[in-house]
């Protein structure tokens, strides 16, 4: 993952968890964007490494109990079968968890925002 704003801090892959920990310095909902995917160093003569994007979960870390609303390569994603959207309240604030039905072998941009309603 590539591309995290200010008040997220370093993200990790829990293997446990099967997601993306995104976690904030902050308390609250923000604006996310970043890329999913792997790509070659730039300048490397080489081909880009493979790309596998299967299923995809993400947990932003004290995002607070607001809705979001979820973009992938620009395009809004409806809560529905293909996307989940939840959160998880626990002792240190509450984390959004969102899962997206999704298959592909290139890089996808993901947009996380706050949702209006």
């Amino acid at each position: 993952m590539e591309e995290l704003p200010d008040p997220y801090i370093v993200q990790t892959y829990s293997q446990e968890q099967k997601a993306y920990i995104i976690p904030l310095d902050h308390e609250g909902a923000r604006k996310i964007d970043f890329e999913l995917g792997f790509e070659s160093e730039e300048g490397d003569d080489d081909e880009p490494l493979a790309v596998s994007i299967f299923n995809p979960v993400f947990v932003l870390k004290g995002w607070g109990n607001k809705n979001a609303e979820v973009k992938m390569n620009g395009k809004i994603l409806e809560p529905g079968k293909d996307l989940r959207i939840g959160c998880e309240n626990h002792p240190g604030g509450t984390d959004l968890i969102i899962w997206i039905r999704v298959q592909s072998t290139q890089a996808a941009t993901f947009s996380i925002e706050p949702a209006e309603n």
